[in-house]
């Protein structure tokens, strides 16, 4: 490639790079709402880097006394952690006052936002509640006019399993299915009463509230599985947890503390990641000389990519776990531009040409990046499918890093590398090359 069109390609390239990077902290219009933000302000942060709700938990002076608080502390987080909430605090507190049973749990947590953007806190509250419901699962069939005969009370297990399985759009309108699977001896129960009457309809409550009702014939079964639609997802998840694992067995009162517990670890965790971009591109240039800038703008490069698609996929909810998946991918971007500068350096010593030494590079380079990232990219798959919830944010980004750093080392820095070439004019110097031998 000519000098003249390498450096053009090279600041088309480079105005790119810098215009996001000025979009990184330049508030844009982002989504199909237009909400000004930017690029670092519409990552979503987590609870343990930024805060969230406070919401206690004060037992009910008909409770009785709380024999284990461990046990309902963890009871409280396992059905957080099923509706979806990735990272939280629960704490108990002994009211010192009262008897030494008496507890209070206090729980916080980072609301969602809404399709405007805006921290949705009634959403919270109403999962809080679901979390906190008191009492036992109960079945009631009958009429629609009474649904109120309790049935399947003296089968040992009514509930095998419930869960949300996605949703469907029918007659043009968005439906959310929680499957139902019941156990075979409350089924054929229930079946039977279902075949003896024309019209059966079914109520199953927990406490003094009602989670599903409406009529019901066998033929909507599936062996031991009733599937049902519900209008919202956060429902539809909130009922499947409820019909799995009932009620708590203390009632408590939900409180909403109305305040936000801040937390300013982002700020920290955002520079400690970009003082490490930053003395990577340093070290680089003291020591590979040119090579320095193709380093530089591959890791800027790969920064901005993993940025970009921690706001386009939905969900991703950054935590303190999540940024430790980031730091680990840069160090996989940089070890690859290290190998690839010792090929280089191996390549000019054996007396080849820069063009050649390079094409020689990366050649040599393709197998060992290859192979780390996509060992990499298989662990972060694998703490994200089996990990908690504590730790699936870093299989996320860990795992998205993995990939985009494959890219990185293996095209872009081949790209940069291409164009800075010929702006050099072949010269191994530039790059802190000495050949040896004759030239190939």
């Amino acid at each position: 490639m000519k000098k003249a069109k390498s450096t053009i390609l090279f600041s088309i390239i480079c105005a790119i790079i810098a215009f996001l990077i000025v979009m990184t902290f330049v508030r844009f219009p982002i989504g199909k709402t237009k909400n000004y933000n930017s690029l670092i302000g519409a990552i979503e942060l987590d609870y343990d880097v930024k805060g969230g709700n406070v919401y206690t938990l004060t037992l009910d002076e008909d409770s009785r006394p709380i024999d284990d608080i461990d046990a309902v502390v963890n009871q409280v987080k396992d059905r957080l952690a099923e509706l979806d909430y990735q990272t939280y605090s629960v704490k108990a507190v002994n009211n010192v006052n009262d008897s030494a049973n008496d507890y209070s749990i206090v729980i916080c947590a980072q609301a969602g936002t809404n399709e405007y953007g805006e921290s949705n806190t009634d959403q919270l509250t109403s999962d809080i509640n679901a979390v906190a419901r008191y009492g036992s699962l109960k079945v009631y069939g009958g009429t629609e006019e009474n649904p109120s005969v309790e049935i399947l009370d003296d089968v040992d297990k009514v509930i095998s399993n419930a869960k949300y399985v996605g949703s469907v759009v029918s007659a043009e309108k968005e439906y959310f299915n929680v499957n139902i699977t019941f156990t075979k001896e409350a089924f054929n129960k229930l079946n039977d009463l279902i075949k003896s009457n024309d019209s059966y309809y079914l109520r199953i409550s927990v406490g003094d509230t009602d989670l599903l009702n409406g009529s019901i014939k066998d033929a909507v079964f599936d062996k031991y599985s009733l599937q049902v639609n519900l209008t919202t997802e956060s429902y539809a998840r909130q009922i499947a947890m409820q019909i799995r694992t009932g009620g708590l067995d203390y009632k408590f009162d939900v409180e909403n503390n109305d305040y936000v517990v801040e937390n300013n670890d982002y700020i920290v965790l955002t520079v400690l990641i970009a003082s490490i971009l930053l003395l990577s591109i340093i070290a680089f240039i003291v020591l590979y000389k040119g090579y320095g800038i193709v380093a530089g703008l591959s890791l800027i490069s790969f920064m901005l990519l993993e940025m970009i698609l921690l706001v386009a996929i939905p969900g991703i909810k950054l935590s303190i776990s999540g940024f430790v998946g980031i730091i680990l991918s840069i160090a996989l971007v940089v070890d690859g531009l290290i190998i690839l500068a010792k090929r280089i350096k191996e390549e000019s010593e054996n007396g080849k040409m820069i063009k050649p030494a390079v094409k020689g590079a990366f050649r040599r380079t393709l197998f060992p990046v290859l192979n780390t990232s996509i060992v990499s990219a298989i662990l972060g798959l694998f703490v994200f499918i089996l990990g908690s919830s504590a730790i699936k944010c870093f299989g996320i980004t860990f795992g998205i890093g993995a990939l985009i750093a494959c890219f990185v080392n293996l095209v872009l820095s081949r790209v940069f590398a291409s164009l800075l070439l010929p702006i050099a004019n072949f010269k191994e110097s530039f790059f802190g090359l000495k050949r040896n031998g004759e030239a190939k």
